[in-house]
């Protein structure tokens, strides 16, 4: 099963998503605007449930859907 890394980043569309720390059931995130570039921006650190979907974790945020 493939699971959430605490310190890695996962993508989904544009938008980057750094895990900051977890619980079995909870993640901490923080949203990572224009990635690798001179005007990477930071957002708050948010909370999700964690989802277990057959052979991987997802969580989901306002309208990104986000798998490890």
């Amino acid at each position: 099963m493939r699971k959430f890394e605490v310190g890695k980043r996962y993508t989904d569309g544009a938008m980057t998503f750094e895990v900051v720390s977890r619980t079995p059931k909870t993640i901490k995130f923080v949203m990572i605007q224009h990635e690798g570039k001179s005007n990477e921006r930071r957002g708050l650190e948010k909370k999700a449930k964690i989802n277990n979907w057959e052979d991987r974790e997802v969580f989901f945020s306002n309208c990104y859907q986000v798998e490890a």
